[in-house]
């Protein structure tokens, strides 16, 4: 560093200090010692970077001397420069004026650092959408639902760049949004996505954006409902079957307000199967579930199956009804002991003894002289008599019975017989 002796010429010792800034670097002097910082511009950041500016039309660019430490040198001179004055110009303060179409670099300098500009003179792009707004409706826990927008150009210019990105009114996570392509004429896809959504409207704003754009962003309203499910509902949790009660009716309808339909049925067992039938009248709610039991020829027992109910649309949850029956022992013992009392000239009572244990009814047959058999009456189990009236007079009436169930029947009794009074 230079030095300068001090001498009695001088007289005393006085400090004077200045400071000049320089590009490139500042100075501290004194009277007796010249001291000398030089600290440099390492960058320069101009901003913005990219810009467009119509035919005749002005835009103010801004550059920022820095040192190496990322520190602002204020005061630093700039030097601007134009890569092509016929497209555009440049003042000394960073003033760029368009004089025709076309693109043009604009650079600052400051000491030995230098940044641009790039910089388009025409009409500048505008984002156009074929729609600003989407409502989309879902069922909860169905499947996502996607929905489209067209993006256009409304300026002279290439409208280049396009970018989408999400913003959320609530509930976040559910919407996701693509571009098909980054210039225009291009596709926004978005796709919604019930999954883990409580039914409700739901909002949220696509922003496509460009940086050349005068519009941009430019937002795409989105509100999405989700919707309750129809939810399948029956009167009972749960049936059982048997020999004397082999058939049950469960009524089936929609929890929720609206349409419940493409209704079916399907019977599970848990073992042995085949004993089961299930069938629907209507595939609309509200409906009839028809059960009914049959004996396939299984031991006696009690069996188990489910039926479940579902339906076509989507998002329903299938609900499933437990059914078990219980199969009796397929041997009846026939009545014996079988009697006709003729009581008057139109009236015979029949009797018999029940020798069953597991019958749900019995059947009685008549006919005349032990042919033309008809059956003309079933009464119910553990009953030992029965009253025919309404017989022709001075007439011979034969009679039989047999045990019976839903599966089964013993065989018919002894004939017995009785005539009618004159």
């Amino acid at each position: 560093m230079p030095r300068i002796s001090s001498s009695s010429d001088h007289g005393p010792l006085r400090w004077l200090a200045f400071t000049a800034t320089l590009v490139g670097a500042v100075f501290i002097t004194s009277c007796d010692t010249i001291t000398t910082t030089v600290v440099f511009v390492a960058e320069v950041e101009v901003s913005p970077d990219v810009s467009v500016v119509a035919t005749g039309g002005e835009i103010q660019l801004t550059a920022k001397p820095m040192t190496g430490a990322g520190e602002e040198l204020a005061g630093a001179p700039v030097t601007w420069t134009s890569s092509a004055e016929a497209v555009a110009t440049v003042d000394a303060s960073g003033r760029v004026q368009g004089i025709s179409e076309g693109a043009v670099v604009i650079y600052a300098q400051s000491g030995e650092a230098v940044d641009s500009a790039r910089i388009t003179v025409g009409e500048p792009p505008s984002i156009v959408l074929s729609r600003g707004s989407l409502a989309i409706e879902a069922l909860q826990r169905g499947d996502p639902v996607t929905r489209t927008v067209d993006i256009g150009n409304g300026g002279l210019l290439p409208l280049e760049g396009l970018s989408a990105r999400v913003t959320y009114d609530g509930t976040s996570g559910w919407l996701t949004a693509s571009l098909n392509g980054t210039t225009a004429p291009t596709t926004l896809v978005v796709r919604a996505n019930p999954s883990g959504l409580s039914p409700g409207i739901h909002r949220a704003t696509v922003l496509i954006e460009a940086p050349l754009a005068l519009n941009s962003p430019t937002p795409v309203a989105v509100s999405f409902e989700v919707v309750r499910p129809p939810e399948i509902d029956l009167d009972r949790g749960s049936v059982g079957l048997n020999a004397a009660n082999p058939s049950e009716n469960v009524g089936v309808v929609n929890g929720t307000p609206g349409v419940l339909n493409g209704l079916s049925a399907s019977v599970s067992y848990f073992g042995a199967g085949g004993w089961l039938s299930a069938s629907l009248n209507r595939g609309t709610a509200p409906a009839s579930l028809s059960l009914t039991a049959t004996h396939p020829g299984l031991p006696a027992g009690t069996y188990s199956a489910t039926v479940t109910v579902r339906s076509s649309m989507e998002g329903v949850e299938a609900v499933t009804l437990p059914v078990t029956v219980t199969l009796p022992n397929l041997a009846l013992t026939r009545p014996d002991r079988p009697d006709a009392d003729a009581r008057s000239s139109s009236r015979i009572v029949v009797s018999w003894r029940d020798r069953s244990n597991n019958e749900s009814s019995f059947e009685i047959q008549r006919g005349t002289l032990g042919s033309n058999w008809q059956l003309i009456t079933t009464v119910g189990s553990s009953t030992e008599t029965f009253t025919d009236n309404g017989l022709d007079s001075d007439r011979t009436y034969a009679y039989r019975i047999r045990a019976c169930h839903p599966w089964a029947c013993s065989t018919w009794s002894k004939t017995t017989w009785a005539k009618t009074h004159d």
